[in-house]
């Protein structure tokens, strides 16, 4: 009982270990993958990326302002793999170190992330090019 009571006099002491969203910056780790990007500028509107997204999180949508099919990430489904950065012929889509914002399941609308809300690229955080890898041993 005396041990219980000194270790609950000790936590009492210590900082606490979670962070107070949003009220604190989250720091991400160097390899974090967070919200998907596309240039507009790049993306032909080919649908590779929705067709190899293992988690079918990305619906490609008719855009009447530029007159094709564009991706729209449903960031509910999305794993984060970077799958559809990888599958782009066209090098359109960037995984950048931004956190998705929380919702709720109901909140359909504030899932997705269409085209025309994105920021310029040079105003996204960019992702760092990942470490080489070790060399072979022999």
């Amino acid at each position: 009982m005396l041990k219980l009571f000194g270790e609950i006099i000790g936590n009492l002491r210590r900082k606490p270990v979670t962070i107070d969203v949003p009220f604190e910056k989250v720091e991400v780790e160097e390899l974090y993958r967070g919200l998907e990007f596309l240039d507009l500028d790049k993306c032909i509107g080919c649908g590779a990326c929705a067709l190899d997204c293992p988690a079918a999180a990305i619906e490609m949508v008719e855009f009447k302002e530029v007159n094709r099919k564009l991706p729209v990430f449903i960031i509910g489904r999305c794993v984060f793999c970077a799958q559809c950065e990888d599958t782009c012929p066209y090098d359109a889509i960037k995984m950048t170190k931004e956190v998705p914002r929380p919702f709720f399941p109901f909140e359909e609308e504030r899932m997705r992330i269409e085209p025309k809300e994105l920021r310029p690229l040079e105003k996204r955080p960019q992702p760092k090019p990942l470490p080489p890898p070790p060399p072979a041993k022999r």
